[in-house]
């Protein structure tokens, strides 16, 4: 029996692969078929993003407010919604009356409801002014790229 691979400094590239890999799906979802329901695959960008910052000792007011939504979308609640959204857009899906050729269909982040327990006002009370501040309202696929570029220009956390 083989000893399991040390994770080391190669986590970090690994993470960042697959939040890499995860955010190119959240940006394709859509285009393939005429449901603009993300939910799934914002909520694997958001747990790949917090899994590298945790690995890289990341703090930073862009990525403290993507934990209201990681938290939220984990208890199955919605954090964006389609805007600006032309079915049939996308090249090869254009659809006849329905959209304008050269447009495209993009996902924001949804203003945060009013908590609804004692548990989600702490975490409203944590997280969500953070959230306000740098996500609320923003283009989903602006603030996921962001968040990956602003981590993977960090150097990794000593001891990592």
């Amino acid at each position: 029996m083989s000893a399991a691979p040390d994770a080391g400094s190669a986590g970090a590239p690994r993470i960042a692969a697959a939040a890499r890999n995860a955010i190119g799906r959240s940006y394709a979802a859509p285009s393939v078929g005429i449901d603009p329901d993300v939910y799934v695959e914002v909520g694997e960008c958001l747990v790949w993003l917090r899994a590298l910052a945790d690995h890289l000792g990341a703090k930073d007011d862009l990525l403290n407010g993507l934990r209201w939504p990681r938290d939220r979308i984990a208890h199955g609640q919605i954090v964006t919604a389609p805007t600006q959204w032309n079915y049939g857009t996308q090249l090869g899906r254009w659809v006849l009356g329905e959209s304008r050729l050269g447009t495209t269909s993009e996902h924001h982040w949804v203003s945060r409801p009013a908590p609804a327990n004692r548990r989600e006002r702490r975490q409203d009370d944590k997280w969500g002014p953070f959230y306000d501040a740098e996500v609320a309202g923003r283009s989903v696929a602006e603030i996921l790229s962001s968040a990956l570029a602003l981590l993977e220009a960090r150097p990794a956390a000593a001891g990592r």
